[in-house]
């Protein structure tokens, strides 16, 4: 198995994730944040407290694990 750069590839996961659910305005109205602080996540990764909102609340629209990969492997339960 491919060992993962963490840094660039959670930021790579959090751009397309932005992308897949509409773009941060869209992310931010759902979790009544600023869409800035979704803008943010680009830069660095996408805080492991809001992966199961983001699950439930997109409806299967996208994995936890392709947001955070680092802790929802793909074998994961």
């Amino acid at each position: 198995m491919a060992r993962m750069n963490t840094t660039t590839d959670l930021k790579a996961c959090a751009s397309a994730v932005i992308e897949k659910l509409g773009g941060p305005s869209a992310i931010a109205s759902t979790l009544d944040i600023l869409p800035w602080a979704v803008s943010k996540w680009r830069k660095s990764k996408i805080p492991a407290e809001r992966v199961p909102v983001l699950v439930q609340q997109f409806s299967g629209k996208v994995t936890a694990n392709e947001m955070r990969p680092d802790l929802y492997p793909k074998d994961s339960g």
